[in-house]
């Protein structure tokens, strides 16, 4: 997803936030399970994130991030100065209530986003 910086990212997360909201309404029998950099930080205050958290509850998925079990500090990290949760996995309310067991992060210095679901 692009990353929050002015009126024509702002479309474009627009856009792809669409094309999953028709992939999800052409397929209303099958469970939903997002993943990826949504360059969302669910912890801020701005305008991709409000989109985020209005077509998450529009759709009935949730990110993983807001599981009890959810054991994440951070998925990106830059020089290990700045640290934010912007790569995210987002799923149908039915799997987010009963089946994740433990949600963690694996830190490696070769490869800055690892989230791993059991």
């Amino acid at each position: 997803m692009p990353y929050e910086d002015d009126a024509t990212n702002l479309d474009e997360f627009s856009q792809q936030l669409a094309v999953i909201d028709d992939l999800i309404g052409r397929n209303p029998d099958c469970h939903t399970v997002l993943a990826g950099d949504f360059n969302v930080d669910l912890s801020r205050n701005w305008v991709h994130t409000d989109m985020l958290n209005d077509f998450c509850s529009s759709m009935n998925v949730s990110p993983i991030i807001r599981h009890p079990c959810s054991n994440i500090d951070y998925t990106y990290n830059f020089s290990m100065k700045s640290f934010s949760v912007i790569d995210h996995f987002i799923l149908s309310d039915q799997l987010f209530n009963s089946s994740i067991k433990s949600i963690n992060v694996t830190h490696d210095v070769d490869d800055t986003s690892h989230c791993f679901l059991s």
